[in-house]
């Protein structure tokens, strides 16, 4: 017995498609892995002060991570409390603060966890210091959920603080009533005037990302395995 490839065309389109479509997801997982190597990078590393920010820095993208630093007084009567963020099983909230900087520029400084109140009516006023503070952390895009339910509220508001869960910039902006630098400077565990602060870079670990990609790859490689396994046609030598 002879065999020869024959394959229909649906089945070379099927094909094809598969495995653009494995490779391509192979490749952005791998591409996510590599990015979130250069992060925790990043993150571990000691940089010093960094940067001083200022009212010309520019928006960092997501996932990128700048060590910072800035000068200014906190603005204590517009504090955001970020819902959600639980530690050892205590709900609690992650404390937004307001930094006036020396050019007149506004800056969200989160200052760490505390630990949520049972009566949600009362909320804490998170203690602030006086005067002018120089600070340094890690300067990030905002935190985006998984899955954005809803629109920003965005009310009009004389009481503070603001319980926000994921708010975007212009929801930000609109609480605070003027421009805002878009990002959030994570303040340094080793600064004063914070409260918990166990930064991390979140996510998944790079390990994971590859492996999704090897998965991927893999798929793609199985589908052109079973393309050609199926489609070798067995002819009989006495038909010639």
């Amino acid at each position: 017995m002879l065999k020869r490839f024959r394959a229909p065309v649906w089945a070379w389109g099927l094909t094809v498609a598969g495995v653009a479509l494995f490779a391509t997801l192979g490749h952005w997982q791998w591409g996510k892995g590599v990015n979130r190597q250069e992060w925790l990078a990043q993150f571990q590393a000691d940089g010093g002060a960094g940067v001083t920010l200022t009212r010309n820095t520019l928006a960092v993208q997501q996932l990128q991570l700048l060590r910072a630093s800035a000068t200014g007084v906190y603005w204590t009567d517009r504090q955001l409390l970020q819902d959600g963020q639980s530690r050892e099983g205590r709900p609690g909230f992650h404390v937004w603060t307001p930094l006036r900087l020396r050019d007149g520029a506004l800056l969200l400084v989160n200052r760490g966890w505390m630990a949520q109140p049972q009566n949600l009516k009362r909320l804490p006023q998170p203690p602030v210091p006086e005067g002018e503070v120089r600070i340094v952390g890690w300067w990030r895009s905002l935190p985006e959920p998984a899955i954005r339910v809803g629109e920003d509220d965005c009310r009009n508001t004389q009481s503070f603080p603001v319980v926000v869960v994921y708010p975007r910039q212009e929801q930000i902006q609109c609480l605070m009533g003027e421009s805002v630098l878009p990002g959030l400077l994570l303040l340094d565990a080793r600064e004063p005037d914070g409260f918990v602060r166990e930064w991390s870079a979140g996510g998944l670990p790079p390990e994971r990302h590859f492996g999704y990609a090897v998965t991927w790859y893999a798929l793609a490689v199985t589908a052109v395995i079973l393309f050609a396994s199926l489609n070798w046609k067995r002819r009989d030598q006495s038909q010639n």
